[in-house]
């Protein structure tokens, strides 16, 4: 279970940083 959370966090600021980057 800790595996899955910490996987979707990681996805969700790695689109954060794609937006940041493309404004």
């Amino acid at each position: 279970m800790l595996i899955m959370q910490t996987l979707c966090s990681i996805t969700v600021l790695a689109r954060k940083k794609t937006m940041y980057r493309s404004m």
